[in-house]
């Protein structure tokens, strides 16, 4: 497949998965759901624990330093992001938390599984 249509098809998903996103993102509250989104940051270092798992790959250096940084960088922001003045209805949670943790991690795999596919 051409590097032109390997573009075009990803910016279709990225635009596409914008339209799943607006039903969490009622429910959730906007801000909250966006707290939750930034586990899509954490996509590498998903792919990179699911090669380690499949396909025996083992992360060593500046990269294993990197995607720790990640995590608790991820980690800080969602716990300790929400300051105590932010009381406004958008922030509050709404709908079962559980079940958009875990979209957020399958979107994550899903994206790990295009990889392996196109590559």
């Amino acid at each position: 497949m051409r590097p032109e249509a390997l573009a075009l098809l990803a910016a279709a998903c990225w635009a596409v998965s914008s339209l799943f996103s607006a039903s969490p993102a009622q429910r959730l509250g906007a801000f909250a759901f966006s707290r939750w989104r930034m586990l899509f940051a954490c996509h590498a270092v998903f792919s990179g624990v699911l090669a380690w798992v499949w396909l025996g790959e083992v992360l060593w250096g500046w990269a294993l330093l990197g995607s720790l940084l990640l995590v608790a960088g991820v980690v800080w922001a969602i716990v300790w992001g929400k300051r105590s003045d932010e009381a406004h209805h958008w922030e509050e949670t709404r709908g079962r938390l559980a079940v958009g943790v875990a979209l957020g991690l399958l979107a994550a795999l899903a994206v790990w599984g295009t990889v392996l596919i196109l590559a």
